[in-house]
């Protein structure tokens, strides 16, 4: 083993004074490495995310937003939409409905970690990351932003096709179904139709009569699961897409469209 070098004159003074003037220089006439923030702002580089926006009418309130958000920060809302806003084009396949109560998503800052899943995993991409950053606030209540404080308008609304990022679809159980319609009336993009059962039913009269049951088309459902949440007989749930496409009911199989 070598043997420790003892501190000459060289280690203990020249070597940081050497050190210590190049830092002085370079902090005195380089670049700084800040700005005088507020006066002088950066700019973000292209992949940052900062605040969320929401192209309202993009949005079909199918809430998949919420369902993603590891934090649970995000809410669908009811909102009250002017004339205007209602006379704006319909997104989605040009069969997307508007609901009897228009929901929009709300956020709350505080818990949200900018993850960026609700803008990936919008099917209609009405959910936008900006580069907006300055959200600090003096309490929590600050930090919530209704619905509306994210609205962002579009003049020319791209027409996209609605896509399944969830990667499942409903399949439908056909005995315990009722009939009720509930799916049908709270589908986001209207791929759902209530059409003749495939077998009659014995209702709890004793009488012998076809209960409808719906139908789905699968180029049309996102993923969302509305239809599964709002189903008061608990006859539907989720299945991967590769499988909820060989198993159910889909439009093709619908009698009266044969």
């Amino acid at each position: 083993m070598s043997e420790k070098r003892e501190l000459g004159l060289m280690d203990i003074f020249v070597n940081p004074m050497k050190v210590t003037v190049k830092q002085f220089f370079k902090s005195t006439f380089g670049k700084p490495t800040t700005v005088m923030y507020p006066l002088e702002r950066r700019d973000p580089p292209p992949t940052y995310r900062g605040m969320n926006a929401v192209i309202w009418d993009l949005c079909i309130g199918c809430g998949i937003c919420g369902e993603v958000c590891p934090n649970k920060c995000l809410k669908m809302k009811p909102v009250e939409l002017s004339d205007e806003e209602q006379d704006r084009a319909w997104y989605g396949s040009h069969l997307a409905k508007r609901k009897n109560k228009p929901e929009r998503p709300a956020i709350n800052f505080g818990h949200c970690m900018f993850c960026g899943f609700c803008e990936d995993y919008c099917p209609t991409g009405a959910m936008t990351m900006t580069d907006f950053y300055e959200m600090a606030d003096t309490s929590r209540e600050g930090l919530i932003y209704p619905a509306r404080t994210m609205k962002v308008d579009l003049e020319d609304l791209p027409q996209l096709p609605l896509t399944n990022y969830m990667m499942e679809s409903p399949v439908l159980d056909i005995d315990p179904c009722i009939g009720c319609s509930k799916c049908v009336d709270n589908c986001p993009t209207n791929c759902i139709i209530m059409d003749v059962g495939p077998h009659d039913k014995t209702l709890k009269s004793g009488k012998v009569r076809n209960v409808e049951n719906p139908y789905f088309d699968y180029t049309l459902c996102i993923g969302c699961s509305v239809c599964v949440k709002v189903c008061p007989a608990d006859c539907l749930h989720m299945e991967p897409t590769s499988n909820s496409s060989l198993s159910g009911l889909t439009t093709e199989e619908s009698p009266t469209e044969a």
